[in-house]
């Protein structure tokens, strides 16, 4: 067991903590800076429909006449 765990690197070894860290660290930054997401998504490159072009998303054109309120 000693023989295997010195062959990975630091960053391999805690694996698992920086995963977990990350996590934590998006969930306390949404609850304490409700705003995040604005900066995260500046960072976007392609938007919902060219990542998906053979799916339709319905838009409020889409809703019958009588269904508008």
């Amino acid at each position: 067991m000693a023989a295997s765990t010195k062959k990975l690197s630091f960053l391999d070894r805690f694996l698992t903590l920086w995963i977990f860290s990350a996590m934590l660290l998006g969930v306390f930054g949404g609850y304490f800076f409700p705003g995040i997401n604005k900066i995260i998504n500046a960072f976007q490159v392609s938007g919902w429909d060219d990542q998906y072009p053979h799916r339709h998303r319905p838009d409020h054109d889409d809703v019958p006449a009588a269904r508008q309120g």
